[in-house]
């Protein structure tokens, strides 16, 4: 990773210098197709420009990383009261993504080193400040990643860098061929859409019915696998379903504050803290002192209680 020291001295944001405690960070995209990083910076840095700012670009192209504020200062780029904690990244648009999340990915662990900051709790993109009610109403950039990559992953991501420095980042983008033969490891809940749906010995359409299971059934998924032209989910138990007939289960908190533990136990430790509008896919379930825990795909725990969560169904993500 390449930092280049770009800092706009005498733009509004930066003659403002208002000094922040960093203990957030922020994911944005641009919205353009636009992979230069001067180009943004050129507008941005200008005397008069006053509707936003940020604290760093990624190239689109090259992956190097301008910074264009002091980190520990307030950054305008989120528009909300996530401004007063965070640090703003943009990725830049119309170049090679993944180069650019790689970078990214670099870049939040380094952050995270810096300030001490939990990659699993303390990262959001732009669209969950707007959700949680710390930003301005935002898609980025679940809008420029579209089904290859999301916030929860790039969050995973991060914290596997910060743990192992050295090691190369995974990409979850995954295009099915038919030399995949392997099995790869897929932890979800997915509840059945389906009136009727068969379970199957192998992941084949042709392959033996071993049981059924019907509309509301949730499954525990540890694999997945793409054969006969479509995905296939392996059930804890052994058994394969099609994932046509699936969805992810997702919780979306609605209270102000709900604690995130390291364990399913109200006496466990506090790992981080939701916010209204926060969402959550999960990998399991667990019972522990009278609460249903949800444990969430980043690897921490929460109440399922419908007094702090409402349960919903999203389109499977295959690539998480």
């Amino acid at each position: 990773m390449e930092i280049v020291q770009s800092i706009m001295t005498e733009c509004p944001c930066y003659k403002a210098y208002k000094k922040i405690n960093v203990t957030h960070l922020v994911l944005h995209s641009t919205g353009v197709s636009q992979p230069k990083a001067s180009a943004y910076i050129n507008q941005f840095k200008q005397p008069t420009y006053t509707r936003a700012s940020c604290h760093a670009f990624i190239d689109g192209n090259t992956g190097i990383v301008y910074q264009t504020l002091p980190w520990d200062i307030n950054g305008w780029h989120v528009g909300g009261s996530a401004n007063n904690y965070s640090i703003g990244v943009e990725m830049c648009e119309g170049g090679n993504m993944e180069l650019v999340y790689n970078v990214a990915v670099e870049l939040f662990a380094y952050l995270c080193k810096k300030y001490n900051i939990n990659p699993l709790t303390n990262i959001m993109g732009h669209y969950e400040a707007y959700l949680s009610g710390r930003g301005s109403n935002h898609g980025d950039p679940r809008s420029y990643w579209g089904n290859k990559h999301n916030m929860d992953t790039f969050r995973v991501d991060v914290n596997n860098k910060l743990k192992h420095p050295t090691a190369n980042n995974i990409s979850h983008s995954y295009v099915p061929n038919n030399h995949d033969g392997n099995v790869s490891k897929h932890e979800i809940v997915v509840e059945c859409t389906a009136d009727t749906l068969n379970r199957r010995k192998e992941p084949s359409l042709h392959s033996s019915i071993v049981g059924t299971q019907h509309k509301g059934y949730q499954n525990r998924i540890v694999e997945k696998r793409y054969a006969d032209n479509m995905w296939w989910f392996k059930d804890i138990s052994g058994y394969w379903i099609s994932a046509d007939y699936c969805k992810d289960v997702i919780y979306t908190c609605t209270t102000d504050e709900l604690n995130r533990r390291s364990e399913p136990s109200v006496a466990s430790k506090v790992v981080g803290c939701d916010h209204r509008g926060n969402a959550h896919r999960i990998k399991q379930y667990k019972v522990a002192d009278g609460i249903k825990w949800g444990q969430d795909i980043a690897g921490y725990w929460f109440s399922t209680n419908q007094r702090y969560m409402n349960k919903s169904l999203d389109n499977c993500k295959l690539n998480i």
